[in-house]
């Protein structure tokens, strides 16, 4: 009897330590002005697959294919309700708002609404969209050259299911 109560005390402190390290953390808005250029991806899921690193190793690999890189993928937050986004020569100048409840973060572009979480990972951000958003934003944004390697990335995706990609951001 005293096994299975220690057992299940394992088992519930082991579940409470899992949801804490799932929690994220909205910026702190005074970390936000100025431009974060592209660093890597990191794989979010409830279940991560075994070969979570190699599958990020790939991921950020078709990226700097798809002209992803530090030089070419920046986002700047201008003030507090202005931040542009852009791959190469194509930068569009959105509206955001954060949330820092549920680091739920809303950008426009004038009628084109995108919603996706944003939070920090050491002094980083990650920006995480569901990968169905992720993919129309790289459609939309890198050459069409970069075709092969996106469909690569959703091919990658749709193969585990509850699987995301978050796009980190360094100074």
């Amino acid at each position: 009897m005293k096994t299975t109560r220690i057992a299940l005390l394992a088992m519930l402190l082991m579940a409470g330590l899992n949801s804490i390290a799932a929690v994220r953390t909205a910026p702190d808005p005074t970390m936000l002005p100025g431009t974060w250029h592209y660093a890597t991806v990191r794989i979010v899921a409830d279940a991560m697959p075994d070969n979570a690193a190699q599958l990020e190793q790939r991921i950020d690999e078709l990226l700097q294919l798809s002209t992803v890189n530090a030089e070419s993928c920046l986002l700047k937050f201008i003030d507090d309700k202005h931040c542009s986004f852009g791959v190469g020569s194509r930068t569009f100048r959105l509206t955001w708002k954060l949330d820092p409840a549920d680091c739920a973060f809303n950008a426009a572009y004038g009628w084109f609404k995108v919603k996706g979480q944003l939070y920090t990972a050491d002094k980083n951000l990650c920006l995480l969209y569901s990968p169905s958003t992720l993919l129309m934003m790289m459609r939309f944004m890198c050459p069409l050259s970069a075709k092969k390697n996106i469909d690569e990335i959703d091919d990658i995706l749709s193969s585990h299911p509850g699987m995301q990609l978050a796009v980190e951001f360094k100074k």
